[in-house]
Parts: structure tokens; sequence; C-alpha cells
């Protein structure tokens, strides 16, 4: 009986490392699972922080003044302006708050050829909110504030100038995309409406005066700053 009980643990232990061994062998014939999938996600840019820029652009003049003796009193033309800004942004969600300051110098000369007046815009500046709404690195937003501009206006037959610095508002817009995390480019209009000034000219004559009403002042430049 013991004999017969020996034979069948020993039956039993060979089937079991015969099984064994056959599915060790079609193991190894399966090829490997596979991984698990990558979840691809894109990178959330923060447009929250400090930065500083560089812009260029155009700006162009259509001035209202009086007296004049042509039949259209404005003071047209355009020129360049070349400065920098700098500004702070905070992020919610999608909407992006922010503040921002900016000067400019160059040369903006409207002039009137048939009363021979010229103007000489030579700086521009303004501080503005700004509200805008991202989508990834990529940000479209609106802006408002005050602005300043230094004008100098020259009567050639007279070889007589006066300088003023008008004040007034500015609103406008613009789209920014962030290059990489520090680097960001944008494209920005503006419409400025300046107020107006008197500008005496005792050299030709103790009454001559010019009211200048500097109302439509555009500026379309573009800018790269690095944020930090």
């Amino acid at each position: 009986m013991f004999k017969r009980y020996f034979n069948n643990t020993a039956s039993a232990i060979a089937a079991a490392m015969v099984l064994s061994s056959a599915g060790a062998v079609l193991a190894a014939d399966l090829p490997p699972p596979p991984p698990p999938p990558i979840e691809i996600r894109d990178a959330v840019y923060d447009w929250s922080g400090a930065y500083i820029g560089v812009n260029a652009g155009l700006g162009f003049g259509d001035s209202t003044y009086i007296p004049s003796g042509s039949p259209d009193p404005d003071l047209a033309g355009d020129g360049y302006l070349i400065g920098g800004y700098a500004g702070y942004n905070y992020q919610m969600s999608n909407f992006v708050m922010g503040i921002e300051g900016d000067v400019s110098f160059g040369e903006v000369n409207p002039e009137n050829t048939i009363d021979q007046v010229e103007q000489d815009v030579d700086l521009f500046a303004s501080i503005r909110a700004r509200l805008g709404y991202a989508h990834g690195r990529t940000l479209a937003y609106l802006t408002g504030g005050v602005a300043w501009a230094d004008s100098e206006i020259y009567l050639p037959q007279f070889d007589a100038s006066e300088s003023k610095t008008h004040f007034g508002y500015v609103v406008g817009g613009g789209l920014e995309h962030a290059w990489t995390d520090n680097f960001v480019g944008r494209i920005e209009y503006l419409f400025a409406d300046l107020g107006s000034k008197d500008y005496d000219f005792p050299q030709a004559c103790a009454t001559c005066t010019i009211d200048l009403d500097m109302d439509d002042f555009h500026i379309v430049r573009a800018g790269a700053a690095w944020k930090f």
C-alpha cells in the first residue's frame, strides 16, 4: 500500500513538472504585452509675472486746429516711434489682467502745406490697464488708460515754434504669443485722444495763437519682451 501511495505521488509530481515546463515554453513563445499608453497633454503656460520689452512701429496723426486759412484745417501725417514697455500680468483661469507702462521716441510729422503749419511729435507715453483671454501660449487683450505726448508746432514762414505736452486717454488691443517660457512677441494697435493746447507765436504777431486738438492719434507697432 505504501508503495502504491509513493508511486501515485511521484506520478503527480512528474505531471506537474511537465505541465509547468510546457507553460514556460508557451509563455516564452508569446510576444511581450504592450506598454501602457502615454497620456500626452499640452503644457499649460502661465502668463502671470513681470516683463520688460522693446517695441517699434508707426504713428499717424490727424489733428484739427484753428485758426486756419485752408479748406481742410487738419495736420495730417505719419512717422516712426521706437521705445520700450514694462508691466505685470496676473492670470485667473483663462483670463489675464495686468498693468503696463510704455514710452516711445521718434518723429511723427503731421503738416498742412496750404497753411504752412508743421507738427513734430517726438515722444509718446502711456500707463494702461490690460484685460485679455489666453488660449495656451496665445493671448488676445484689450487695453486702456492715460497717455501724453510732446508736440512742437512750427511755422516756417515766420521761423517760429512752440512746444507743448498733451494729455488724454488711450485705448486699443493686441495679440501676444509666448514663443518660449520667457520670450513673448506681440503686435498692438492704440488710439489716443490727447486733448487740445494753445500754441502762442509772439515772433509772428502779438495775438498769433493756434488751438491744436490732438483728437486722432494712432499707433501700430510690434514688440518683444522677456517675461520673468
